[in-house]
C-alpha cells in the first residue's frame, strides 16, 4: 500500500502541473464557442476579437467590450473549476486510500471521491462565477445576436447548481 501511496503522489504532481498548465493555456489561446450542429466554430480572441467559421466579424467598442467580458467570466469559470480540480487532485487520491483501507476494499473509496466531486462542482464559489458568467452571456448576446446560438449556461443552471443538482 506504501509503494502504491508513493506512486501515486508522483502522479498527482504530474495532474497538478498539467491542470495548471491548461488553466494558463486557456487564458492565452481564443475562448471557443460550441454552437449547434451545422453551426461554424466561433472564437473570442484575447483582446474581444470575434471569428465566426473563418470570418472575422466586425464589432464596435462597446460589442468588443461584452464579448471580451463574457471572456473573462467564462475563464473565471474555468479558473474556479481547474483550482478546485487541483486541490481536489492533492486531497482526493490519499482520501481515496484511507477509506478503501478502512472499508477493506469496498466501494467505500469510490463514493468518497464522488461525493467530493459533487461537493466542488456546486461549491457556492463555482456557482457564482457561474452566474457571473451567465449574466455577462446575456449582455453579449444583447450587443451581438449573432452568437445567441453559442449560449448555454441558462438561469436554470446556476439555480441547479446552488441547490447542488448539478
Amino acid at each position: 500500500m506504501a509503494l502504491v501511496a508513493l506512486s501515486l503522489a508522483g502522479c498527482m504532481s504530474d495532474a497538478r502541473r498539467e491542470i495548471e498548465a491548461d488553466r494558463l493555456k486557456a487564458h492565452a489561446e481564443p475562448l471557443d464557442l460550441n454552437g449547434p450542429k451545422g453551426e461554424p466554430a466561433a472564437h473570442i480572441g484575447t483582446d474581444g476579437s470575434l471569428v465566426v467559421g473563418d470570418e472575422k466579424v466586425a464589432l464596435d467598442a462597446t460589442q468588443q467590450a461584452a464579448t471580451l467580458a463574457y471572456r473573462k467570466a467564462a475563464l473565471d469559470v474555468v479558473d474556479v473549476s481547474m483550482i478546485g480540480a487541483e486541490k481536489y487532485v492533492r486531497t482526493a487520491v490519499p482520501r481515496f486510500l484511507f477509506d478503501s483501507v478502512l472499508h477493506m476494499g469496498t466501494d467505500g473509496g469510490a463514493r468518497s471521491v464522488e461525493k467530493g466531486a459533487k461537493k466542488m462542482v456546486s461549491s457556492p464559489r463555482f456557482c457564482n462565477a457561474l452566474d457571473v458568467m451567465r449574466q455577462k452571456q446575456d449582455a453579449m448576446v444583447a450587443e451581438v445576436p449573432r452568437l445567441r446560438a453559442y449560449t448555454h449556461v441558462k438561469a436554470a443552471d446556476v439555480a441547479d447548481c446552488r441547490s447542488g443538482r448539478l
